[in-house]
Order: structure tokens, then sequence, then C-alpha cells
């Protein structure tokens, strides 16, 4: 049998509303060109991000999101843990 382990957080949704509540979290981040393919297929929801000179305008490319690349672990259970607690 095969295990195979993802890297990261299989739950963005938690951490993009725990940076929402505290951006302070944001460890490292960058200005990217961001995009979703939205053409009917396998590859539809798929969201891609131009990687080929970050932060560098091409074309029409204009960096157009904040993606997050680290944030504060510890700062994130914290705020997890208060919210999950709250009456």
């Amino acid at each position: 049998m095969q295990i195979q382990r993802m890297r990261g957080n299989p739950h963005p949704d938690v951490i993009t509303a725990a940076i929402a509540i505290n951006p302070k979290i944001i460890k490292k981040s960058h200005k990217e060109h961001v995009d979703v393919e939205t053409n009917e297929g396998l590859t539809r929801g798929v969201t891609i991000i131009d990687y080929v000179d970050p932060g560098h305008i091409i074309g029409n490319n204009k960096p157009n999101a904040e993606v997050v690349y680290d944030i504060d672990y510890e700062k994130f259970v914290q705020i997890l843990l208060k919210t999950l607690s709250s009456d």
C-alpha cells in the first residue's frame, strides 16, 4: 500500500478566514498574477499563478492578488481555538 501525504494545509479556507481576522499572521506573501481556468474540461476551476518572473509585469499579466506562502502557525492555532471555543 502506498500512502501519499499532502504538504501544507488541506483547509485553506480556515487560514483565509484567520488572515481576514488578523492579517499579522502572514509571515511571507507576494503579489502575483493569478487566474482561474473557466473553460469546460478537466482543468475547470484550477488556479493558475504566473511564476515566470514573480512581481514583474508581463503583458497584461499585472499582479492582481496577494499570495500567502507562510503564516505564523502558533498565532493561527490561537485564532482557530479562540473562534471554535467562543459562545
